[in-house]
Parts: structure tokens; sequence; C-alpha cells
């Protein structure tokens, strides 16, 4: 039976991207279309690590009832926070980026912004 590492060879930016993915929690709300998500945020060249954090129930369902991430803010080390969202359900995201300040961060945090409405 061939390796993960193997499926993934020859998939270019999938490929790559999937290698960015990864932490304590392997699951990621939404099925393929959260992971998709996931692994356009994961294709930038500014992006180092995506890691999916805890899964939560807010009890409340967002008002568009559908999935999206919601990048948030820069910390003090230039990683970005998420969010992502479907209905009722929030799993928390951490991107680790190539900055090294909250002001880079926060212009990855625009570019990532402006990949993801493309």
């Amino acid at each position: 039976m061939p390796s993960s590492a193997a499926n993934t060879k020859g998939r270019g930016y999938e490929g790559s991207a999937a290698r960015k993915i990864h932490g304590t929690h392997s699951t990621i709300i939404g099925g393929r279309e959260g992971k998709r998500l996931l692994l356009k945020v994961a294709g930038s060249p500014l992006v180092k690590k995506v890691i999916p954090g805890v899964i939560e129930n807010k009890g409340t369902a967002s008002p568009s009832g559908g999935l999206r991430l919601k990048l948030t803010r820069s910390d003090a080390r230039g990683n970005v926070r998420a969010l992502l969202v479907e209905g009722s359900t929030v799993q928390e995201i951490r991107i680790v980026t190539s900055a090294s300040s909250r002001e880079e961060g926060e212009k990855v945090l625009y570019a990532l912004k402006r990949m993801l409405n493309d």
C-alpha cells in the first residue's frame, strides 16, 4: 500500500499545501469544502503551517448558515488567527506565516483575505 507521502507527490499545489496542514486536531469541519479552504490558504508562499484547533459549538447558527473561513487578526509574532465556521460549529485555525511582527502579519492577513476573495 503506498504511503501518504507518495500519494501527494506530483500534485504540485495541493500536495505541497497539504503538507503544511497539521497539528493535534486532525478533524476539519466542513468536510471537503473546509479542507479546500485550508488548502487554498496553505498554498500561499507566505504561509509556513496551518494548524486546525479545537472545534466548539457556539449554540447559535450564523445567519449565512454555510461554511466560511474568517481571518480575524495577526498576533505579536505575525501569525494569523482564523475561524472556520459552519452553522453553529466553530473551529479555531492558527496560520503560521513568514512574518516576524504584527505589522508584517497585518500585511499577510490582508493578502490572504484578498486571495480567499478571488
